[in-house]
Formats: C-alpha cells, structure tokens, sequence
C-alpha cells in the first residue's frame, strides 16, 4: 500500500494518574492515537496535547456505576458525563459511550443475551441524544463489543443493536487473537484478528475505530515471548493498513496499576522497563497517512534508488533487515527477495566489515519501489570506517532495539561435538545477529563476542513456557534483608552456615515442609516470588538472572534503575539479556578496561580483569576454545 487511514494507538494507562514514563512509551512507539479514559485527570489530557500536538484522542466515557447489578439509567450517565465533555473539550472532541456491554460477566451492566442487547440498544439511543444536545461538536460512537459469538454472542448484539450503531457517528470494534502453540497465530482470522471485516460488511457506510486490539494468551495460558507479539503487532498494522475504512487502531494496553492479568498486555512494567512492541511499533514503516475519504496523492514518479559509496556489508545487512521487520515480513525475507547472498556478505568478521560490491539498490530484483526507499533509509547516508566509542549503553541503541535477534544463517551441531560446540551454535541460533550488531558497535572481534555469550553462561534465557531463568540466592537474601528480620527469615529460608552458596531451602509457611530451591524454575520462581514479598528489593538484587546469571544487584552498572527493573526486562525479551552482558563489560562509554583488551584480542588481560587471579586462566583458554569453535563452524556451515 502507498497510503493509510489508520493512525497507530495505544489504550492509555487504566487510572487517574499517568507516570513519565507512560509518555516516554508513546514517544518511543510514535503513537497517534491515544485511546484515553474519562477517570483520567485532565492535566494529563492537556500533557497529551502538549508534548504530542498531533495526536489524535478518543476517550471512553467511564463510570464505575456499571456492575453485575445493573446500570445507570440514560439520565444518571448523562447527567454524570455532560460536564465530563465540557472539562475535556480543548483536548479532545472523539467519545465511546461504555464499553462491551455484552460480556458474558455482566460486569458491565448487560449480559450477552437478546434481551441485554435490546435494552442496551435503548439506553444507548436515550444516551445519545442526551449528549448531543449539550454537546453537538461531540463525535460519539458506538462502544467496541466483547469479541466472539459464542461466549459473548458478538455478532447477535451488532445486529440487534443496528439502530444505535446506525445513530452513531462512528463504530467501535475489538479485534483480539491467540496463538495456540503448534496451532499457528489467528492473527488474520476474520471472527478475532480482522473481526473489523464483519463489521465493515454489516455497516459499509461507518467509519471504524479499533479501541482494543492485541494477541490475548493471558486467557488461555498460552506461552508466547513479548518478541513475537512485537513481530505480530507489526504484521498485523500493515495488513490493517490495507483497509481505507479504519480511522485507528488501539492496542490494549500502554500501562496499568493491576499487575495482574492485565500486566500481560501492558506496553511497559510497573518496575519501569519498557517492552520490545514499543519499540517495534516505532521502527514500524507507516505508509503516508491520508484522511478517510480523501482521494489518495498523485504517484510521483519513481526516482532511482541508489546504495550509497563507502557501504559496508553489515551495513547492507542491517538495513533489509530493518526494513524486513518493520514491513511485518521475515527477518530476512527482503534480502532473499532481492537475491543477495547473506552467508557470502555475512562469511565472518572482514568480511561484514568489507566495501559492498554488489549491484546498485534500484538495480536488484523483486522489490517494489517503496520498499527500496525504506531501505535506502536505513542506509547512513555519511559513511565512515572510523570506529567511534559508543556514547549510553549498549541497551539504548536504537538499531539494537529492533534488529532480529537470530542470524541470517543457521550453525549445525556438528556430531560428537562437546559441550562447548554446542554451546557456541545455541549462542549463535538464538541471538547472533544481535551480537554481530554488538560486535560492530564495540569494535571487538565476532568470534569473542558470540565466545563471551557462550563459555561465560548458558546460552538458555528463556525456558520453556517463555519463563525467565533464574537463580534466587538465600544467602544474599539473607545479608540484604534476612540478618535484620532473623526469625521471619528463618520461617522460610535456610542455608548451610559453613558453605552459604549451598544448602538452599525454601518453605511457603511454617506448616509446610522444606523444598530444594534450586530443584526446578518453578522453585526458583516460588522462591523468589516469596522474598519479594518480605523485600522486593533485597529479593530481586539477590538473584542472578538470565542466560549470564547477572545478580540483580549489579542493575545500576547496567543501565537499570532497579533489580526488579531489570528483571522484568529480561522476562521480557532475551535482546536485554544479552545487551546487559556486554553493558556490564563496555560500561555507558563503551571504553572500559575488559572491553579494550577484547578488541586488541588480549585474552589473558581481559581474563584478569573479569575473574579471580585463580580462575583467570582457566577463563582465557576457554575463551580461545570457543572463539576458535565459531570460526571453524562458521567457515565450514
């Protein structure tokens, strides 16, 4: 598509008050849209409109009058809401009157039967022209139902409530999907992921807002990593893009104050850390936005599209890969379109680092000229070879935030291969393109990176169930929190005295017997989850997280405010995970000690300088061992 009608939004924080960081989200995501809550206080509306003028609000109209007793009659709502549009006037003219009155719970008000739907349909109308006549410069739609007929009878209420939505002045819509493991995504299922089809085809004159969307696992306890529904965010806007009757679509949900279920949807954690859709969805290429109704611009004709000079192969890599992802295709899908040869561009460290010999952008095939020009912007367009230190951490680059995590090409295990091959070809399956993208960064050579990856921690960040892996460490509670609060902590914890870092049990209560920490995940889990409520702080600092096992208490030096910070980031995604290893090494200047003596190559120095005398040459031989492993994998893939 060359244009859109749909502006890309976020549902806004569900409570009276927003935090900072909530607006740092809709910066970093380019939101358009703000689907905001009446309950919301009105500085944050004018917050809204003053640090992103152009955005686009449309409130639900809230009360909490509406429960499992019933509702509040067309003039109570009205007489509650007519000051609420007054008060919101200079910031926005767009309202929803209530929202899926049809689910099953009768929370709001309704139910999902005829009856519901005839009575809502009724108060919706009287509820309407209430609101009209003291405000006519409203637009006011019709509220996005409970999606699914057979739980909340969905398409029954649309048909019977065709006289409001009819009165309306637009029509609200929920699309929500799942994916089932092994079952595939129903992200373009006509009855959840493009419910909007069904609506469009019952009222082919409304214009559409979608003020709920995103995958919904949380319902079903389906496991899926935040990376793949940033992956199917993405793909799902440009598909939504292709329909010229969609006005907005708003995901579920910037933020929330319950961290329970809805923790599942939000776009950042309570603890403060920001998860991988934000910053896809801001990377995401956004066709040129033209109103509903309006005819699209003439086509400008085609202008050649060429590579810059002086383009390294990484370089080249990069951008089809930027492109490839902000387009909702595969990872590195345009590459193969165009028929580069990624194993020959990406053979090892030279040769990314190499001049790109290749044809001319506007000279390779299969690619439209729109996805020419996307990728000629990911291209730099002064190029330089001089290696500049890196200026923040490694966690804060914006090309390492949205870049694919795995490789253009795969490593085999090679048979008999001992435990260190192996390691070294998990390393680079599951993340290596992110650590070619640091290697670049920091100057130091492919093979000590994916080497620091691999023979310095388990390459396995995520277990099965996309669970964090970690490590709670009693003893640490214990000198954290523990020494002070004796018998609270000898209620549930226990370590050997003359050997801290053994003897680690744990127990729910008193009553309840002992159980091995370190017996499985979900020990580890119950463990921490545990101490969390005696000290969060103390309890998330005394664990060791991730592929690397970093002690939460080494957040600061990682670019973290918190330990319960950073581990909600490495729940997130493995990307912060790996991104914090090399952190902690580089430091925010990207210039330490560790760091030099990796890019001159000097094993025995950096060894010193990471471990104890005793361990360090131990460390450097197999550190040697595994950069040697990857180039001979790598040279015979």
């Amino acid at each position: 598509m060359t244009t859109r009608t749909c502006k890309v939004g976020v549902h806004g924080r569900n409570n009276e008050e927003w935090q900072d960081l909530d607006f740092q989200v809709l910066r970093e995501a380019r939101v358009e849209v703000i689907k905001a809550m009446s309950q919301t206080r009105p500085h944050h509306f004018e917050r809204m409109r003053r640090e992103l003028p152009n955005v686009e609000i449309i409130t639900r109209l809230y009360t909490g009058a509406f429960n499992k007793e019933g509702h509040p009659s067309p003039s109570q709502f009205a007489g509650e809401m007519i000051p609420v549009l007054a008060d919101l006037q200079p910031y926005c003219t767009k309202f929803h009157i209530h929202n899926e009155p049809n689910h099953l719970s009768r929370d709001e008000g309704w139910g999902n039967s005829d009856e519901d739907a005839r009575s809502f349909n009724a108060w919706f109308i009287e509820v309407f022209r209430r609101l009209k006549d003291a405000h006519p410069w409203a637009s006011i739609g019709f509220p996005g139902l409970a999606v699914g007929e057979h739980s909340h009878r969905e398409r029954t209420w649309l048909k019977l409530c065709r006289p409001a939505v009819e009165m309306a002045d637009w029509l609200g819509v929920h699309c929500y999907w799942q994916t089932p493991p092994g079952q595939g995504s129903q992200l373009m299922d006509e009855g959840l992921g493009t419910n909007f089809k069904h609506y469009h085809s019952q009222h082919p004159n409304k214009t559409l807002e979608i003020l709920e969307c995103g995958n919904s696992n949380i319902h079903s306890n389906f496991p899926i990593s935040d990376e793949t529904i940033a992956d199917e965010y993405v793909r799902w806007l440009q598909e939504v893009f292709n329909y010229l009757y969609i006005n907005s679509a708003s995901f579920y949900i910037l933020s929330s104050h319950d961290t329970g279920q809805w923790s599942f949807f939000s776009w950042r954690t309570e603890n403060g850390a920001i998860r991988p859709m934000v910053y896809r969805v801001g990377a995401m290429f956004r066709p040129q936005w033209t109103p509903i109704n309006t005819p699209p611009p003439e086509p400008k004709p085609a202008l050649p599209v060429n590579t810059p000079a002086g383009l390294t192969n990484q370089m080249v890599i990069n951008a089809f890969n930027r492109a490839s992802l902000g387009l909702g295709l595969g990872d590195w899908e345009l590459l193969q379109r165009a028929g580069l040869d990624v194993k020959a561009l990406a053979a090892d460290q030279a040769t990314r680092r190499a001049r790109y010999s290749g044809p001319k952008l506007d000279q390779l095939p299969n690619l439209t000229d729109d996805q020419r020009r996307l990728i000629r912007s990911h291209l730099p367009k002064d190029v330089s070879f001089a290696l500049a230190a890196p200026i923040g951490f490694l966690k804060e680059d914006a090309d390492l935030l949205v870049s694919s995590l795995t490789p253009p090409f795969r490593l085999s295990t090679p048979r008999g291969a001992l435990r260190l091959g192996r390691r070294i070809v998990q390393a680079w399956n599951r993340y290596g393109n992110l650590l070619a993208g640091i290697a670049d960064r920091l100057g130091i050579d492919l093979a000590l990176a994916v080497a620091v990856a691999a023979a310095e921690g388990d390459p396995r960040g995520i277990a099965a169930g996309n669970r964090l892996v970690l490590r709670f460490e009693p003893h640490l509670f214990y000198q954290r929190w523990g020494q002070n609060q004796r018998e609270r902590f000898a209620e549930h914890f226990q370590f050997d005295p003359a050997r801290p870092w053994q003897g680690h049990r744990w127990r729910a209560a008193a009553a309840k017997p002992w159980r091995d920490v370190h017996g499985s995940l979900a020990d580890e889990w119950a463990a921490l989850s545990l101490a969390r409520t005696l000290d969060d702080a103390a309890a998330c600092e005394a664990t060791a997280l991730g592929f690397a096992g970093m002690l939460g208490a080494s957040f600061a030096d990682a670019g973290y405010r918190s330990a319960a910070q950073m581990l909600d980031a490495f729940a997130s995604s493995e990307r912060f995970q790996v991104l914090a290893r090399f952190d902690l090494l580089a430091g925010p200047e990207g210039d330490s000690r560790p760091i030099a003596a990796l890019r001159s190559q000097d094993l025995a120095r950096y060894a010193g300088l990471a471990t104890t005398p005793n361990d360090a040459a131990r460390l450097a031989g197999a550190l040697a061992a595994a950069a040697d492993a990857f180039r001979r994998l790598s040279a015979t893939r």
